[in-house]
């Protein structure tokens, strides 16, 4: 009732204990080697960069806010498809008032490029602030303000 059973070849059968023990290790040795090809995070790598915010002013007209500027794209930087100025306009208590965005001028910026950019924010109380990012489709484009500072006038 207990005995063995043989095979074909004259040897005994692998038993049930035997089968589950060989697939068992068959998907740790592989499952091992998966995670030994698997990449692995290295160190990060540089960041592209940032666009360079190079001018920008702001009109005031009845209830339009338009703002314009000019960008770069800095010589070690990467080539920049779609880019987006976008504009949040805030009134005096610091409350979000509205927002816009409008492609820049230049569809693609190779490094080195620079593109105009003018966005019309319409319909606003008051604006007590404002402030300008970039986008692609892709998110935010980091940037960097290499505005010139204020002169300041003194007297004689």
């Amino acid at each position: 009732m207990f005995g063995t059973i043989a095979a074909a070849g004259g040897g005994p059968l692998l038993g049930m204990p035997a089968i589950v023990t060989a697939v068992a290790a068959v998907l740790v040795i592989g499952g091992g080697m998966v995670l030994r090809n698997d990449p692995r995070p290295g160190p990060p790598t540089a960041a592209a960069a940032p666009l360079e915010l190079v001018s920008m002013r702001h009109v005031r007209d009845g209830r339009t806010l338009t703002v314009t500027g000019l960008v770069r794209n800095p010589t070690d930087g990467t080539p920049l498809a779609g880019v987006a100025a976008l504009v949040f306009a805030f009134d005096r208590d610091g409350e979000f008032a509205a927002s816009q965005r409008a492609a820049l001028d230049v569809p693609v910026l190779q490094p080195g490029d620079e593109s105009p950019f003018v966005v019309i924010l319409t319909d606003l109380a008051e604006v007590g602030r404002y402030r300008v990012s970039f986008r692609t489709d892709g998110g935010l484009v980091r940037h960097v303000d290499r505005r010139s500072p204020p002169r300041l006038v003194t007297a004689r």
